[in-house]
């Protein structure tokens, strides 16, 4: 974490926090164009496939609820990133993706997501944020923490950020890489 991140902040998304992470998935992308999140809302793996506003009421619906969705990182009281966290129960589609669980361990987080403010972006928000879930998920009580990273520029995560923190590669799919940290 660079000098910028030494007063960055983690909070779990409540339902007080909601507007802020809307805001933060409502700004404009990385060209100033159409925002990143758009069209998934970070839901991909949580549902079936859905329409971009079914997307965004689905994940408020859990934040209203209480569930584990995930963290918004701020800095100097700004939304600046987000980390999408939760037991792997809550990704019914990762069951039948090519990501499916080679296991039926209880107890297992995953990170699915992620997403950093443009203008906050190359200042070590990422690794942050990995540390961040991961601590989340081990004081919710997992066992372990999983995650798929891919391509630098994916939303997904930079597979460095994983090895950095001690996550072990278990696979292969495509042009990721699934990776796991067990405590």
């Amino acid at each position: 974490m660079d000098a910028a991140n030494s007063k960055l902040m983690t909070y779990p998304v409540t339902p007080q926090l909601w507007p802020d992470l809307a805001a933060l998935f409502e700004r404009p992308g990385p060209r100033g164009g159409r925002p990143v999140t758009a069209n998934c809302w970070c839901a991909v793996w949580r549902w079936p496939l859905r329409s971009p506003g079914s997307n965004k009421e689905a994940l408020r619906s859990l934040v209203d609820g209480g569930e584990h969705t995930g963290l918004l990182a701020y800095r100097e009281d700004q939304p600046v990133g987000w980390v999408s966290v939760a037991p792997r129960e809550q990704f019914a589609s990762l069951r039948s993706s090519q990501f499916k669980p080679k296991d039926d361990d209880t107890g297992v987080f995953v990170i699915s997501c992620f997403a950093v403010d443009r203008t906050a972006r190359g200042h070590g928000i990422g690794r942050a944020l990995v540390d961040a879930a991961v601590r989340y998920a081990l004081d919710a009580g997992a066992t372990a923490v999983e995650a798929f990273p891919g391509q630098p520029t994916d939303y997904k995560g930079k597979l460095e950020w994983f090895l950095d923190y001690d996550f072990e590669a278990t696979r292969t799919v495509g042009k990721r890489t699934v990776v796991r940290y067990t405590p």
